[in-house]
Order: structure tokens, then C-alpha cells, then sequence
């Protein structure tokens, strides 16, 4: 996966104690990863394209996970966390 540069998860307390995901991101391959937290066994993982392949940061909120992408010009790319399916970047 190179680098981790990130990680975020559904909801630290809870994924550890009641399952759910955590989300790392790497600074050199774009590849994003879901971890389930209960088992620590990854669930699917999402390898961004050329240009976005250095994740910086991660947040999420209603159902996207946004990745900041440390390029020239900088761009944020939205995530569907239902598929892990890029869906579109600014």
C-alpha cells in the first residue's frame, strides 16, 4: 500500500468496540483500504488514478469519504463508502 499518510474511521469508540470500518490512505500508490475493525481483515480497497495518488488527509461525513490529494494543482476526491467508488473530484 506504500506509505500510510491517513487513517479515519466510521466512528473511533465504536468500530473498535462495535465494529464498523477504518479507512487508510497512502501517500504513494492512491490506494485507499477498508479495514473491518472487529476483525482487523481488510474489506475492499479503492486505487486512485494517475495524478491522485498522494493522500494527505481523509474525512467523512453522510456517506462520502473525501480524500485531499497533495498534487499540483490540489484536488479533493469524493469516495462513495457504500462501494468504495470513486465518484467525482474537484
Amino acid at each position: 500500500m506504500g506509505n500510510i499518510t491517513f487513517a479515519v474511521a466510521d466512528d473511533w469508540g465504536a468500530a473498535a468496540a462495535y465494529g464498523g470500518s477504518v479507512y487508510f490512505g497512502g501517500s504513494t500508490t492512491g490506494r485507499i483500504v477498508q479495514i473491518d475493525a472487529t476483525t482487523f481483515q481488510v474489506v475492499t480497497s479503492i486505487t486512485l488514478p494517475a495524478g491522485e495518488t498522494n493522500v494527505a488527509y481523509m474525512n467523512q461525513i453522510n456517506g462520502y469519504l473525501y480524500a485531499a490529494i497533495n498534487a499540483a494543482p490540489a484536488k479533493i476526491v469524493k469516495i462513495s463508502l457504500s462501494s468504495l467508488a470513486r465518484h467525482s473530484v474537484i
